[in-house]
């Protein structure tokens, strides 16, 4: 609870605190508890004259209806789609926006695998099931800083040709939205903390940004082969946390040649909430268990986050999952992060969920068969789930 309470109130300290610029990326932005009051805040940001851009995927990424409304029709927000459904451009539809950043006044960065939902941070009232995930809070401490990256790869994504940019509108709504009242709760749990943003609470790391290119077709696969270059010089360990694993035969081969064994942790069919993704892994389960060590997390929740741990120094965080889609199709990032420190600190988060005093869920019959059925159904699809 603590974690996830600490990610929403650090994005709300963010926008609280910017005084120029907020840029913002997600693959979906939902409806919600905690979603209003990220999206209030927005909003009272850009009244006292920040200037606000956000950009989400077009076609799964939802923020429909009034919401949208109301942020259109504010003087300082830009609102763009990525790739939004075109009938006669088809082929568009493989080529998603999966990034998630929240870039303040070019000094503060939120980005990992978190989207904005409420089982991302399971605010009160929340009764569903709870999704983990990881994001990591980088500040900028010189003149030169990843956060230039950051800037330079969103305004490339605002000025790519499948980026629709949405007109403004005149809509009563936003003054609804300004005098929305957010439950006591909800306030005090993601309540502004400068605390959060404390630079002696963080390791100093050195940290580069990985992303894919920008562009349509089969792109070439820039993050896994920054993945395959570091793994094959690992030393120690190499360990992946993903929702699910379904690498292509090109890059099991590849890990085959590294000098050490990967070891991968990901959800088991009791704890996924992903048909598609964990059908498919289903597919390769078998085959996979043979070759590397592959925990299965069976403890409360769901696994989101996509982390890689090497040696002792090296931890890699982002929205890369293991599959063909973020190797090749989809707009994804990831950052490679050289710090002991921290990669002390999310090994020892990682155990928390390869304990196996955790493995207290089974999954039920209907789910099992469900899962088999649409791994069958889903083969000829492996490719793009």
């Amino acid at each position: 609870m603590k974690i996830r309470s600490e990610s929403g109130a650090a994005r709300v300290q963010l926008i609280k605190q910017a005084n120029e610029s907020i840029d913002i990326a997600y693959h979906t932005l939902s409806e919600g508890t905690y979603s209003d009051y990220f999206f209030k805040t927005l909003i009272e940001a850009a009244d006292r004259g920040v200037k606000v851009r956000i950009i989400w995927d077009g076609l799964i990424g939802g923020m429909r209806g009034n919401i949208r409304n109301a942020l259109a029709s504010h003087e300082n927000i830009e609102l763009y789609l990525f790739e939004p459904l075109n009938l006669f451009k088809p082929w568009t539809i493989h080529h998603r926006l999966h990034d998630k950043i929240l870039l303040a006044d070019g000094k503060y960065l939120i980005t990992g695998g978190r989207n904005i939902a409420d089982k991302l941070y399971d605010p009160p009232g929340y009764l569903r099931e709870i999704v983990y995930d990881r994001d990591i809070l980088i500040l900028r401490s010189g003149q030169r800083s990843v956060l230039d990256e950051v800037k330079s790869y969103y305004n490339e994504l605002i000025a790519f040709n499948g980026t629709k940019r949405i007109k403004k509108r005149n809509s009563k709504v936003l003054q609804e939205y300004r005098s929305r009242q957010i439950g006591y709760e909800t306030v005090m749990l993601y309540r502004t903390n400068p605390d959060i943003l404390d630079p002696s609470r963080m390791h100093k790391a050195f940290i580069t940004l990985v992303t894919n290119p920008i562009k349509r077709g089969s792109n070439e696969p820039w993050i896994w082969d920054a993945i395959n270059s570091i793994g094959s010089n690992a030393e120690k360990r190499v360990l992946f946390q993903s929702p699910y694993l379904i690498p292509r035969l090109s890059q099991i081969k590849d890990m085959e040649k590294w000098k050490i064994k990967p070891e991968f942790l990901t959800n088991s069919i009791s704890t996924t909430p992903n048909i598609p993704g964990f059908s498919a892994y289903l597919r390769v389960r078998t085959k996979l268990r043979s070759i590397f060590d592959i925990d299965e997390y069976m403890g409360p929740g769901s696994i989101h986050a996509k982390t890689i741990l090497v040696d002792d120094g090296l931890s890699i965080i982002g929205s890369f999952n293991l599959d063909p889609r973020s190797t090749h199709l989809d707009r994804e990032s990831m950052y490679v992060i050289s710090s002991p420190g921290f990669n002390s600190q999310m090994n020892q988060i990682l155990s928390y969920y390869r304990d196996t005093n955790m493995k207290v869920k089974e999954a039920s019959f209907l789910k099992t068969a469900l899962f088999t059925i649409a791994s069958i159904i889903l083969l000829p699809f492996k490719l793009l789930v």
